[in-house]
């Protein structure tokens, strides 16, 4: 039998496993990210019975996304528009 695996580095458990985070989509689902680098989250997972967050090339696994914070004051925190 031949077993074919797209990373050699997905065989090795020495480094210990990152911290997962969970975030909700719009859809309902959830966003799995982990810590990647400075401001960074790698994409790591989407679980979602919507079909189209799996076609969602923005949050598609692998993908890095950088965090930008923004502040946010009360008035506009029911609105949704940004400060």
């Amino acid at each position: 039998m031949i077993f074919y695996w797209p990373e050699m580095q997905a065989w090795d458990d020495s480094s210990p496993p990152k911290e997962r985070r969970y975030f909700k989509l719009p859809s309902g689902g959830t966003l799995a990210a982990e810590a990647w680098g400075r401001d960074q989250l790698r994409v790591v997972e989407v679980i979602s019975t919507d079909p189209a967050d799996y076609i969602n090339s923005v949050i598609e696994p692998g993908r890095i996304l950088t965090l930008e914070p923004r502040v946010q004051t009360e008035a506009s925190a029911g609105s949704g528009s940004e400060a």
